[in-house]
């Protein structure tokens, strides 16, 4: 079974992925073209990325259909973090960290000899990591709310909620900045 632990470790992976989408022009160009007029594949290859980091960061033999199933969940919660305001984003980031963090001294205090104290520290730490997961997912639903709203606001005639979560080619404020730039 997966846990929790090894689900960030594969949600902070696929952070470090997108920050290499930069590098995004070393690939040909039908495969960029496709890319770019196809927000979609950008999508499955996200998925298909969350399963394969997932898999090479599980502790344990997985069941791959809970594998997947799991995969698809983290790939939810990662939609979620990245349809949200800048705010929230960031406060969510750091949570997200900081559960990574926890779950990290919850296994070096488990691997430890078994002692009243230490079982206190790793039942506080449960608890802890259970009311961080709760207010996580708390910000990431409002988070997502809350730039659902302001994107409606800004585009209500041509509004797509498909294009809200899957994309479109461009930002308007990245091609604005690239007029800015050319002129």
């Amino acid at each position: 079974m997966t846990t929790l632990n090894d689900s960030s470790k594969g949600l902070l992976l696929i952070f470090l992925a997108i920050i290499c989408n930069y590098l995004g022009d070393t690939m040909n160009c039908g495969i960029q073209y496709a890319m770019f007029k196809h927000p979609i594949i950008k999508w499955l290859i996200v998925l298909g990325l969350i399963y394969f980091t997932i898999n090479f960061t599980s502790s344990s033999n997985v069941n791959p259909s809970w594998l997947f199933l799991n995969s698809f969940i983290i790939f939810l919660v990662f939609i979620l973090f990245m349809k949200q305001n800048k705010i929230t984003f960031y406060v969510s980031l750091a949570l997200l960290v900081v559960i990574f963090s926890i779950n990290q001294y919850l296994a070096y205090y488990q691997n430890l000899e078994s002692t009243e104290s230490r079982q206190k520290t790793i039942s506080n730490l449960k608890k802890t990591l259970l009311g961080l997961e709760i207010i996580l997912i708390l910000i990431l639903v409002s988070g997502n709310l809350m730039y659902l709203y302001r994107q409606y606001n800004e585009h209500k005639a041509d509004f797509n909620i498909l294009s809200f979560y899957f994309g479109t080619s461009k930002c308007k404020s990245i091609a604005e900045q690239q007029q800015k730039i050319k002129k």
